[in-house]
């Protein structure tokens, strides 16, 4: 399993993403089939997709963190 079908098995798994067109459009800004294009293809993705993946990581974990820290706060 690449670190790519890792990512979005363990966003799965939380309900992060609803399946791998989500994960291509939200996570990896690029169209609906994109990963489940170059799974099928055994390709790597480009580095700016996993630049933009990092960034969108990066981007939830803050805000569910910030969702957390509110709803301890209320």
């Amino acid at each position: 399993m690449t670190s790519l079908e890792e990512t979005y098995t363990n966003l799965k798994r939380i309900n992060a993403v609803r399946n791998t067109d989500d994960f291509s459009k939200r996570f990896l800004k690029r169209g609906g089939s994109y990963f489940r294009t170059i799974r099928s293809l055994n390709r790597e993705p480009s580095l700016e997709t996993i630049t933009g993946l990092i960034v969108e990581l990066d981007k939830q974990a803050k805000k569910m963190l910030d969702d957390i820290l509110t709803a301890l706060n209320q």
